[in-house]
């Protein structure tokens, strides 16, 4: 990342001569570059965010599969208890 110094010294090195207070297109090509890298970064950073929910997903149902099944294991479920409608 640039600090201030170094943007202020590109900034004053990429003004147009031929107008005035105008950046040249080099010093869009360095912001536009910028940008791009930064949209790199949080692409990446939004394709691990997307793996670990996937995996905390996985977990979170593996998890509520075993406390359906209970310590009996399959084909022993826990059943409810009768209910008086009567």
């Amino acid at each position: 990342m640039k600090t201030n110094s170094e943007t202020t010294f590109l900034d004053s090195q990429l003004v147009s001569s031929k107008e005035p207070g105008f950046p040249t297109v080099r010093y869009f090509q360095i912001h536009f570059e910028h940008l791009h890298e930064l949209i790199d970064d949080l692409r990446m950073q939004i394709q691990q965010a997307n793996q670990q929910i996937a995996e905390l997903q996985q977990q979170l149902h593996g998890r509520s599969t075993l406390a359906r099944i209970g310590p009996e294991g399959y084909g022993n479920e826990r059943k409810a208890p009768p209910t008086n409608l009567g």
